[in-house]
């Protein structure tokens, strides 16, 4: 009976110690599933926080991105309207000075013009003058103050075209009107020159004249 009963202990015992066993078994399967919510849970939150950086960092890199554009498009437009306005204002420039070219030429054609005509007028002259001494003379007064209108025409171009000359035309205004002004004296001194030939001529022609009537 004794036996019995203490048989009857230990079984006791021994289911006593397996429910144990087993709650800490259960208890060690909670807690093992436990954590692996955690991490997993840790896992997702660092996932879903890395894909929200992630995101967030893109959007800052195309928001950098489109405003680099949009300067740059700003940039662009501006150097197009400055470009523009240099293009506009080298144009106003070369207007001027095609102007200042063309003022220039008309005026250098009127004084070849003028030229000319003392030219053909003194031909004329020349021709008309043989044995006239006092309209020989006159004429001589006629060829200088032409050749000092010719010189002041000159000067009067020349101070025109300053500001052109300085504006590098490309050919030397100074050195073609110092050109022209000097064939046209040298010119006027040769026409000088013949007339006052034809004068003296005429004199020897009438002293030989009066020698031999005097003979």
């Amino acid at each position: 009976m004794l036996e019995d009963c203490q048989q009857c202990e230990n079984q006791e015992k021994d289911r006593m110690r397996q429910l144990e066993e087993e709650v800490v078994r259960a208890r060690e399967v909670q807690e093992a599933e436990r954590n692996e919510r955690v991490r997993v849970e840790t896992e997702r939150r660092a996932q879903g926080q890395g894909e929200a950086t992630q995101r967030d960092n893109d959007l800052r890199a195309q928001l950098e991105e489109i405003t680099n554009l949009l300067h740059e498009e700003a940039e662009c437009e501006q150097l197009k309207a400055l470009n523009d306005e240099r293009y506009a204002e080298k144009q106003e420039r070369r207007g001027k000075k095609d102007s200042d070219v063309d003022v220039l030429k008309e005026m250098v054609q009127q004084l070849i013009a003028q030229n000319d005509a003392i030219r053909n007028e003194v031909v004329e002259h020349r021709v008309s003058l043989e044995g006239k001494p006092a309209e020989a003379r006159a004429f001589r007064v006629i060829v200088i103050d032409s050749r000092r209108l010719a010189q002041k025409q000159h000067e009067d171009i020349l101070q025109a075209v300053t500001f052109t000359a300085n504006q590098q035309i490309p050919f030397n205004v100074q050195k073609y009107l110092d050109d022209f002004s000097k064939a046209l004296s040298d010119e006027v001194k040769m026409l000088l020159a013949e007339v006052g030939n034809l004068r003296e001529e005429k004199l020897n022609f009438r002293w030989v004249l009066r020698s031999a009537t005097c003979k």
